[in-house]
């Protein structure tokens, strides 16, 4: 089990994430000492992993630097602001012999997905049947000013389809009538709606729906109360009670089997999903210019 993971990051999120780490693990926060020498002298210090919570567009220069150390890394999401640094960070990561690795899109650690992904990725594969459409909504009150909104929260719902199977090709980007802070993310077959809300707007926390129309649904409350996957064929339905999907990942890299790191196919680890993830946004949205 990692125990020492050395946090690089000292904002909102950075505190979110030390204060989910599982029971055991004490992350050490990066001082007065700058994030590359922190880094650089991890395993020295003690550190067996690496947490990434820092500004978006530092992450490419500190995972590299982490690859170096051949440490565990976990980086906050967005993984970086441009497919080209996405591909540097990859060579690095091969590089370095692929250390496990986790880019958070935190949805995708939910009760509910995990029965959904294995299931209904191969029902679309073998199938040839067009696939039922996906719809999803995430958005909240906008805190950052480094990444455009749709890096922010429409990248859950791309990892999400990725990771379902579908095919993201020709991918549009609209704003939703005149409304200046709505988005729709949208081809043939999905469609991710994104709401950034202004920071002294009424509407508080965050919000998360997703629905594979005729198959499953997903939501959370705007206040994040209650979450909860719920199946049409009634076979199950699960309310992620246990602890928010955050937790679950942060618990899932400290405690994780290393041998499931080697999976032989793409999956929530390694470097595949987070590359094509910006892949996908960089093709339809720039990821600087907040609200242009």
């Amino acid at each position: 089990m990692l125990t020492r993971p050395l946090l690089v990051g000292r904002g909102a999120w950075a505190q979110k994430i030390y204060a989910a780490l599982p029971p055991g693990v004490q992350a050490t926060i990066s001082g007065s000492i700058t994030a590359r020498e922190c880094l650089e002298y991890a395993k020295e210090r003690g550190n067996d992993s690496v947490i990434i919570a820092s500004r978006t567009d530092s992450h490419a220069e500190l995972l590299k630097l982490a690859f170096t150390a051949k440490l565990p890394v976990f980086c906050e999401k967005p993984l970086c602001m441009s497919t080209h640094e996405a591909e540097a960070c990859a060579a690095a990561w091969r590089a370095a012999g692929e250390p496990p690795f986790l880019c958070d899109f935190v949805h995708l650690w939910s009760l509910g997905f995990d029965y959904a992904w294995p299931r209904f990725k191969v029902n679309m594969v073998s199938s040839a049947a067009p696939p039922p459409r996906l719809t999803c909504v995430f958005g909240g009150n906008v805190q950052r000013k480094d990444i455009h909104p749709v890096w922010d929260y429409g990248c859950h719902g791309v990892a999400m389809a990725l990771m379902l199977g579908y095919d993201l090709r020709g991918m549009t980007l609209e704003r939703c009538g005149d409304c200046s802070n709505e988005w729709t993310l949208h081809n043939e077959h999905v469609s991710i709606h994104v709401h950034a809300t202004p920071t002294d707007a009424p509407l508080p926390g965050k919000m998360a729906r997703v629905f594979m129309h005729g198959v499953f649904e997903y939501g959370e409350t705007v206040d994040g109360a209650s979450a909860g996957w719920h199946f049409k064929d009634g076979e199950r339905t699960y309310k992620n009670s246990d602890s928010p999907p955050l937790q679950r990942a942060l618990k899932w890299f400290c405690n994780t089997n290393k041998d499931a790191w080697r999976s032989s196919s793409p999956g929530r680890d390694g470097m595949w999903l987070p590359l094509q993830v910006t892949r996908v946004l960089e093709s339809v949205c720039s990821s600087k210019s907040p609200f242009a």
